[in-house]
């Protein structure tokens, strides 16, 4: 089958209302030459059961594969020359595609955002983001800069527009990441790595809801495990010692350790480091990243 314009992959877990609202958001804005993929994760509280009557809108069941598989596994499934990641809560403007895929045009960028605006709090809006120390779930959100599409050190892959060509050289997001957890701010530093730009667009402005509470259980070890094996694969000696510094003084630190040296976190190192364009250090001195 011939490719289409824009292919957007909902992954969802146990969301209940929320995945209704997205879909009823998303499916009159998109253009005539596109796809609307949701990947169900192992739902049990039947959230998905509505769309098998949804015309335009295809399913797929994984069972608990994590973010990171079921997203790679939607982007193979998706026909778009455009692939779009949503989250499951969120909420989209009219004709907000066009100026994402038109930021893509440039063959630097492989990834466009949105602002990001809470759901809840639709005046607060961040656009794109940085660490702000060794706890890297502690994420400081950038200010508007203008009203032009520019380059940010990290998007948020609550909603983030990705080139097709740009996920097929780069593989993806990290599959040996865990469930839940830094799964974003580790493809963003490899594609930095790799040699690709990430831009937002601050006209696109996307609802996104923030929720204290997650649907579904969360372990902590592999949360931390995610933090480990990214500050690994891509930290100079300095700046990882600080990252384990901060999370050795967690409980779960001795199991998350233990998940790190069970994976292939070598082989994924040496990945990176075979195919380098730019050092991870430059991208903090770019965006002014400082600890």
């Amino acid at each position: 089958m011939p490719p289409l314009t824009l292919s957007v992959v909902v992954v969802t877990l146990n969301e209940a209302d929320n995945l209704r609202t997205t879909i009823d958001s998303l499916q009159p804005t998109l253009p005539d030459s596109s796809e609307l993929i949701v990947v169900d994760d192992g739902s049990t509280d039947g959230s998905t059961d509505f769309l098998k009557d949804r015309d335009g809108v295809v399913v797929y069941r994984t069972d608990r594969v994590g973010i990171a598989r079921a997203r790679n596994l939607g982007a193979s499934w998706a026909r778009g020359e455009t692939v779009v990641f949503s989250d499951a809560h969120v909420r989209v403007p009219a004709d907000w595609w066009a100026p994402l895929a038109a930021a893509l045009t440039d063959s630097r960028i492989a990834a466009a955002g949105p602002a990001i605006c809470d759901m809840n709090s639709p005046e607060w809006k961040g656009y794109g983001y940085r660490y702000e120390g060794p706890d890297l779930l502690d994420m400081a959100w950038l200010k508007k800069e203008r009203d032009e599409p520019y380059l940010v050190p990290q998007l948020c892959g609550c909603f983030v527009a990705f080139r097709r060509d740009a996920l097929e050289a780069t593989g993806g997001f990290d599959v040996g990441m865990m469930g839940w957890g830094l799964n974003d701010s580790e493809f963003c530093m490899r594609l930095w790595r790799l040699g690709y730009d990430l831009a937002v667009v601050p006209e696109v402005e996307v609802l996104h809801l923030f929720r204290e509470k997650f649907p579904y259980d969360v372990d902590w070890a592999p949360v931390i495990h995610n933090a480990l094996r990214l500050s690994m694969a891509h930290f100079a000696p300095d700046r990882l010692a600080q990252v384990v510094g901060h999370y050795a003084e967690f409980t779960k630190y001795p199991q998350a350790m233990g998940l790190v040296m069970a994976r292939d976190l070598c082989a994924h190192r040496q990945d990176i480091a075979a195919r380098q364009v730019r050092e991870t250090e430059l991208l903090f001195q770019k965006f002014g990243i400082d600890w």
